[in-house]
This record gives structure tokens, C-alpha cells and sequence, in this order.
């Protein structure tokens, strides 16, 4: 970093449910860290897990252990902003591999842009740069960017943010399982809290290997999408991704021939079930008479979160 005085204390809070062995690649990559050992604390958020993740993780020298009954990684993420204490909390998750400089750039770029918020770019790794399933998982998903410059968000794979900014809109909303980041950033947001997106603070993340990961990941999401974005009456289009805005182009000009072919033909197999998923959300919601999604976040005080996000 430029400036070494004066940094914040950040604590970088990870979520985690049966990691086992695959937590030591998160654990290790933040103990290779650049920024000042003395200003940064890992805290480790074990949601029930029923292997060994929490006894792998407690193994780490500066590694905090918080565990909890199974409820979601948002319930996990809230119970690490309690249990912290620091000026600034960075978020990545259990499956990914930050650079070593990403606190190091992702709080100088806190600092030098006078943002509240950073969202650094998610760099996807294939272990078989062939494959549709990896190819579609990086260019419709954690499109980082995106969210930060359109949207006002930025994933939790890789976000940095203030404490007085997780504390002014009530942390995560632990009522969902999915789409909850989405809706603590175009809070914070629209509460008048500015979001600067850093390319250099690099996290990378793993692609889904098979059309089942593939396809219970988009259920996850669906699901999440439709509590937060359901409205009476006009739900459909929204199930289905913009096709040129949400587009990555990441290694797609790479497929060629058949293989093109088949990339577009798992995009609309992909897309007829999320549209499927998303009907079935948005039924059952209306169903139960629901107009608005619940909403439990830090203070644990339930309450009604609008249609307006």
C-alpha cells in the first residue's frame, strides 16, 4: 500500500457449511494477505457444518471460530458483524481464493475514493476451459461490474464495506438464502452510501464443474430473486437474465463450432428452469397471501422490506 498509517482494522468475515478440506484454500490466501498482520482479523462463521470445517479453521494462527445452528450464510454473515468489532468488515466466501493484495488495494481504494462501499472484480478459475457448464457459470454469474456500476451492489463473494454502513440498513436480510447482497448494497445505496468498484481487488472464484451444481445454483438464486423482486401481476420477465447487459463474454470467443452450439443450447435448457423455479416461487408466495418479504437483519427485529428494490 501507498500509506501504512493510519489503516483501519478490518475484519474479513467467512461464511462457510461443510467446507472440509476446501476452507484451507480461502484460510490460506487471507494468511498470504499484503496488508498489515496487526490490522486484520479472520473470522470464520461455521453454519452447522457436520464435518470437520470448524476444527480446520480454529487450526489457523489470527482465525476466530464463531459457530451457529444451520441458517444460511446471510444469518452467518450478520452473526459475524456482531461478533466484530473493527472499523472496516470485508466479505469473501468459503469456496474462494482472494490475490494477495486485494485488502490491501480493496482499503486503499476505500480510503483514496471516499466510497462506503468496494466491490472487487470476481475472477472466475475453470478447471476445464471446454466445458459449457464452466463457460455459462462465468459469464452469467458474479458479474461483479454489473452490479456495482448498474446496479448499485456488489456481491459478497468480494465486498468491503464500513460498519456504520452495514449497521445503518440492518445487516443481511437472513429471511432468504439467496439474493440478500443484492438487497443490503441497493440499500445502502439508496440510503445515499456510495459503492466504487475496484478491478484490481481480485477474488477468484471457482466455476461450477457440473450441470446438476449448475442447476441447483440457479434454483438458489431464483428463489432469491423472486422473494425480492415479486409483484402481483407482472413476475415473468424478470425471471429470465437480460441476455446482452448480463453477459461476461469471458472465454466465449474462445468455443467454436459445436461447441458454441452447445453453450446456447445449455443457456436456454438453463433458462426454462429458472423460469420454471421462478413460477413456482412466486406462486407459492403468492399463495401465502405474502406482498412483501420478511425481513430479519442485525437487530434481530423482524419487519416488512418493500417491493421498491
Amino acid at each position: 500500500m501507498t500509506n501504512t498509517t493510519n489503516l483501519p482494522n478490518v475484519t474479513v468475515i467467512v461464511p462457510c457449511y461443510n467446507s472440509g478440506e476446501k476452507i484451507r484454500v480461502v484460510l490460506d490466501a487471507l494468511a498470504a494477505q499484503t496488508y498489515p498482520k496487526e490490522s486484520y482479523s479472520v473470522l470464520v462463521v461455521d453454519d452447522g457444518s457436520t464435518d470437520r470445517t470448524a476444527a480446520i479453521a480454529a487450526s489457523y494462527p489470527n482465525v476466530e471460530v464463531l459457530q451457529q445452528a444451520n441458517g444460511g450464510s446471510y444469518k452467518a454473515r450478520n452473526a459475524g458483524i456482531r461478533r466484530s468489532r473493527s472499523e472496516v468488515l470485508a466479505f469473501t466466501d468459503d469456496d474462494c481464493r482472494p490475490d494477495p493484495d486485494w485488502l490491501s488495494i480493496g482499503i486503499q481504494t476505500l480510503l483514496d475514493s471516499k466510497a462506503d462501499l468496494v466491490g472487487g472484480a470476481v475472477n472466475f478459475e475453470f478447471t476445464n476451459p471446454a466445458s459449457v457448464v464452466e463457460m455459462y457459470d462465468a459469464n452469467f454469474h458474479l458479474k461483479q461490474e454489473f452490479y456495482v456500476k448498474k446496479m448499485g451492489w456488489a456481491a459478497t463473494a468480494n465486498l468491503i464495506v464500513y460498519r456504520r454502513v452495514v449497521e445503518a440498513v440492518d445487516g443481511f436480510n437472513e429471511s432468504t438464502r439467496s439474493g440478500a447482497d443484492r438487497v443490503f448494497g441497493m440499500g445502502a445505496t439508496s440510503a445515499g452510501f456510495r459503492i466504487e468498484y475496484e478491478p484490481r481487488a481480485v477474488v477468484n472464484h471457482p466455476t461450477r464443474a457440473t450441470l446438476g451444481e449448475l442447476l441447483k445454483k440457479n434454483r438458489r438464486i431464483t428463489y432469491g430473486k423472486a422473494l425480492v423482486a415479486y409483484k402481483p401481476g407482472h413476475f415473468l420477465p424478470r425471471a429470465f437474465h437480460r441476455f446482452p447487459e448480463g453477459f461476461h463474454t469471458q472465454r466465449l470467443d474462445t468455443l467454436r463450432g459445436f461447441h458454441r452450439v452447445r453453450f446456447f443450447g445449455l443457456f436456454y435448457l438453463v433458462e426454462y428452469v429458472r423460469v420454471g423455479c421462478f413460477i413456482s416461487a412466486v406462486v407459492s408466495i403468492a399463495l401465502q397471501g405474502q406482498r412483501k418479504v420478511p425481513f430479519r437483519g442485525l437487530s434481530g427485529v423482524g419487519r416488512s422490506l418493500g417491493n421498491s428494490i
